[in-house]
């Protein structure tokens, strides 16, 4: 399947998200108490709240309809453990968001709202990590799991932005309101780059392991309201990677906005990552612009910002070391184990020091 996806053949792309726009549209115009209604019933169940409008439950029901439909989530974890959070990060900066980052009318939209640019950059790259971590935690994949509630309050939140965005059309002459091309575009950053890139880290899955990711984006794409046709087709064998080709066929040819968010990213995560790689900030840094180009190639990298390659040479080492843990892992029972174990307090940890509420979790 080599062909790549005609977008013209997809008329969910050009859409927003009407279950979500109205369950948006009922909850601005509620009372306190029935705004709380939406996240108990998150918590609790759809059930637990019978007196709430209509569209809370028909997004609740098929969300969670979605969740007891899902296979292996219980294993879904796992390959990411293995990795740890500090290569999961990598993945995820240089990985997903670059890509997310190639994407015009979202790079647009963020630069021109002052979104991730900036001293926001940490803030928002440490927010996107919280997500991304709490469908790692245990239980996270049961009704009022971290993994369900929080993936259905980014969905709402995106929601909520459209409808102020549509509302404020002097804001909208410089954004537009994120639809399904993007959304799609940024599950393809998570779902099949961030992956690719940790293999290409020597973080490499059996194809096991690959069928339990695969799952978990399914289940994220289903919560995010990405259209049913859509996801359908996104999990036939080697659709997945069509769609990324046919989303990328225009590069590497990326604006100024693209530049300016990846820059950004790239210096918030060395920064963080410093600690943890045991390095001075500035090599931090340099070295997650080489992880760039490690993970895209030269060409898309310097397109996107990424152009300092003067640690590249030390990547390969990096990669042996990491294909040594993954041999190590196989082998010794112990070993992975206690992988498994530190991988999870640490994800907790990082987890419980994110001060305050993330920006997809206000209201």
């Amino acid at each position: 399947m080599n062909n790549l996806i005609n977008q013209n053949e997809w008329p969910e792309l050009n859409e927003g998200d009407p279950l979500a726009d109205a369950v948006i549209a009922d909850w601005t115009k509620a009372t306190p108490e029935e705004k709380n209604w939406l996240v108990e019933g998150m918590r609790n169940g759809a059930h637990s709240i019978p007196q709430a409008p209509a569209y809370y439950h028909t997004l609740l029901y098929q969300a969670e309809a979605f969740l007891r439909s899902a296979s292996f989530l219980d294993f879904a974890a796992i390959p990411y453990l293995y990795a740890s959070p500090m290569w999961i990060s990598v993945s995820l900066g240089p990985g997903a968001l670059l890509h997310t980052y190639t994407d015009p009318k979202i790079a647009n939209t963020l630069v021109q709202s002052g979104k991730l640019v900036n001293e926001a950059a940490s803030r928002r790259l440490s927010e996107t990590q919280l997500w991304l971590l709490k469908l790692l935690q245990a239980d996270a994949w049961q009704i009022g799991g971290s993994g369900y509630v929080h993936t259905l309050q980014v969905r709402l939140m995106h929601a909520k932005v459209r409808a102020s965005m549509n509302k404020n059309n002097q804001y909208q002459s410089i954004c537009t309101p994120i639809d399904q091309r993007q959304m799609v575009h940024t599950w393809l950053g998570f779902a099949v780059v961030s992956p690719r890139a940790l293999e290409g880290l020597g973080i490499e899955w059996t194809e096991e392991e690959q069928k339990h990711v695969a799952a978990l984006w399914q289940i994220v794409g289903q919560l995010l309201g990405i259209p049913s046709r859509i996801m359908t087709d996104l999990a036939r064998d080697g659709c997945a990677e069509n769609w990324l080709k046919s989303f990328g066929q225009h590069k590497p040819c990326l604006d100024e906005n693209t530049k300016v968010l990846t820059r950004s990213m790239l210096e918030a995560l060395g920064q963080r990552m410093s600690a943890a790689m045991k390095l001075p900030k500035d090599i931090a840094i340099t070295l997650m612009h080489g992880f760039t180009r490690h993970i895209h190639g030269d060409a898309l990298a310097e397109a996107a910002g990424a152009c300092d390659a003067s640690l590249s040479a030390l990547i390969p080492t990096y990669v042996d070391a990491n294909r040594y843990h993954m041999q190590r892992l196989r082998q010794d029972g112990s070993y992975r184990q206690s992988v498994l174990t530190q991988s999870s307090m640490q994800i907790n940890s990082i987890c419980a020091q994110i001060d305050g509420s993330a920006a997809y979790q206000q209201n």
